[in-house]
């Protein structure tokens, strides 16, 4: 029986520096989506609610982004369908979690030091962005802060939305 070969994944430095994109969800064998669209519908079918945001700019498109966004796939197609390459924005309270967004180097250094103090973080999934940051996400609530967890380290809660890939906006909360 032929042994089956896998790919190993790009570097995280190489795929950012030419725009590849990793959810860190699924295995080596995985299609990524291909459009905004298809991104969107990827984060709702994992129970995000979600909403489109002007393209770089990260400006929420529906005046009441917290109140409408959705994991349903009719309203998503239909904002994409009217703004095709609007950015990504997902709100993690609704869908019962929060975020520690690792911020940079020093974010990561904080990450090893709150690990080695507290033990290994296991998060349900993370995301990586453009901008250098990954997003931990864990189901739960907590309050949002800035650095509370160390230099680079914030956490996304209540009332707050982080963007998702395959967004080009730069993280709202640095």
């Amino acid at each position: 029986m032929p042994k089956e070969i896998v790919a190993p994944p790009l570097p995280l430095d190489l795929a950012r520096r030419i725009g590849a994109v990793s959810d860190r969800v699924g295995g080596p064998d995985e299609v990524l989506p291909q459009t905004q669209l298809d991104w969107a519908l990827r984060w709702a079918h994992r129970g995000l609610h979600v909403f489109p945001c002007q393209s770089i700019l990260g400006t929420p498109i529906p005046k009441k982004w917290y109140a409408v966004a959705t994991p349903e796939a009719s309203h998503i197609v239909e904002w994409w369908s009217e703004t095709s390459d609007a950015d990504i924005a997902a709100v993690p309270e609704l869908s019962g979690h929060f975020v520690i967004a690792v911020c940079g180097e020093a974010g990561e250094q904080s990450l090893a030091v709150l690990e080695s103090r507290h033990g290994k973080l296991a998060p349900e999934f993370e995301t990586d962005t453009r901008w250098g940051s990954r997003h931990l996400w864990f189901k739960g609530r907590a309050l949002t802060s800035h650095d509370l967890l160390g230099i680079g380290l914030n956490v996304i809660g209540p009332g707050r939305f982080v963007f998702m890939p395959d967004s080009l906006a730069p993280d709202n909360f640095i």
